[in-house]
């Protein structure tokens, strides 16, 4: 039950309203968007590939980044912990290629790995997937194409 106010308390109180609202309001726009954010997953999209969008390509960019320095990390480590010596992915591109420069080998090893690999996931893996396997979560699909990665 409301208490009852005299005509000053009434004003006070009209003028204050709108902000608390207003507050109310950009709380319950946040949650929706987190809850957006955290639902999308689970909503099927309308086309098979991602939009070709700078936030699309950013956030590959920063995962093929993020990927590459665990990969280094594993390769320069801790592999040589257990076998002897480090991994050089950029002699396998300089075999492959036939380069004889290894600096060359080494950015065309970079640039696969941070540009190339995330767009293959998103534009190869993830729509195969999409299409052929649609009850695969992405972290299934992801360690699928991990594997097929490794493998070839």
């Amino acid at each position: 039950m409301l208490p009852q106010w005299d005509r000053r308390d009434r004003i006070t109180h009209r003028t204050r309203r709108p902000q608390r609202r207003r507050v109310r309001r950009i709380a319950l726009r946040s949650q929706d968007a987190h809850v957006r954010l955290l639902s999308s997953a689970a909503q099927p999209r309308h086309g098979l590939f991602p939009p070709l969008t700078l936030a699309t390509l950013g956030t590959a960019i920063l995962a093929g980044l993020l990927a590459d320095g665990a990969w280094e990390i594993w390769a320069r480590f801790i592999t040589p912990l257990w076998v002897g010596g480090p991994l050089q992915p950029a002699a396998l591109v300089q075999s492959v290629f036939g380069f004889s420069n290894f600096a060359l080998a080494e950015a065309v090893h970079l640039v696969v790995g941070i540009v190339f690999y995330p767009l293959g996931y998103l534009f190869i893996a993830r729509p195969i997937a999409d299409r052929f396997f649609p009850f695969l979560p992405w972290p299934v699909v992801a360690l699928g194409f991990g594997a097929g990665l490794w493998v070839f």
